[in-house]
Parts: C-alpha cells; structure tokens; sequence
C-alpha cells in the first residue's frame, strides 16, 4: 500500500475545517454522527496467564462518520440510518467468539465490523480494560479506520487534505 493509499479519505470528509480536522458532523455534505457510548461487554483479553479462561469488562465506544442517503430536509426510515442497536448486538457476539491476546485485536474487528456498512465513512473505535491497572480507571486503545468501499472516494482525493480558510 502506498502512501497516498494509506491517506486516502472519503470524499464527504476531506475538507478541513477552521480547527485543521475532519468535521464528523457536516449537515451540508450530509455526514451524520451515529455512536456508540461505554457499551460494557464481558470477553476473553489479555497476554498475562491469569486472564486465560476468565471472563472480565471492556468497554466500547464507537463514533462513526456515516453519509446520509437522504437530505435532512427529507423523512428518514430506519433503513436509512445505521442502527446501533444492531451494531451493539454484533460487538457484543464478536467479543464472545473467542480469546483475543490484545485489546488492539478487538479494537480492529470493531472497526472492521463497522466499516462492513458502505454508510460508514470513518470510524474510532476505543477499547478499555477497566480492571487493566489497579490505580487506573481504565487502559486500553484507541483507533481510527476509515472506509474501504471504493464508492465512497472522490477522484480528487490523491492530493493532500485541503482547508476552508
């Protein structure tokens, strides 16, 4: 993969705004913001003897960017919007498949399974371990994904990022 591959970015996001980032919402270019917050599922994590064969917490959350196929003006269905329910059921089914060594393993089947959506044009997935470190909240990861499905790319996105300013 090229580097210009590796920077590539669906065309609804790659214009900069005032702050130099990638809005996430943007009501004129029709991308919607669908989360998912402190979503706590019991699986199997973790490198450290002691954690093969339990069960222990780990917290999700998801924030995607996700193209609107309707205009705002215009009545939404639920078959237009990705639903969370379901991608909270589908989180919870892939966290309880099976061990994983690491919490940055979970994190990419995540993203993965939220970029199965052609909707989704980014997403940023955080995974927590909250009994990770005694003195902590929490330890885990946190990553950004974006899509994989051709049609969400413009011709024009081999060049750099440009801003509004």
């Amino acid at each position: 993969m090229t580097q210009t591959e590796k920077t590539k970015v669906p065309h609804a996001l790659n214009t900069l705004n005032k702050f130099g980032t990638c809005p996430i919402v943007d009501g004129q270019r029709g991308v919607a913001h669908v989360f998912i917050r402190d979503l706590v599922v019991e699986a199997q994590i973790g490198i450290h003897d002691y954690e093969q064969g339990w069960w222990q917490p780990v917290c999700i959350n998801i924030n995607m960017a996700t193209q609107e196929i309707k205009s705002p003006e215009q009545e939404k269905h639920f078959e237009d919007v990705v639903c969370y329910e379901t991608l909270a059921e589908r989180i919870r089914v892939l966290a309880v498949r099976k061990h994983v060594a690491l919490v940055e393993e979970l994190a990419e089947d995540i993203a993965a399974l939220c970029l199965e959506d052609a909707r989704v044009l980014m997403v940023r997935v955080r995974v927590e371990k909250p009994k990770a470190i005694e003195q902590a909240t929490a330890a885990g990861v946190e990553i950004e994904r974006f899509s994989p499905h051709p049609e969400n790319y413009s011709e024009a996105e081999e060049a750099p990022l440009k801003s509004n300013s």
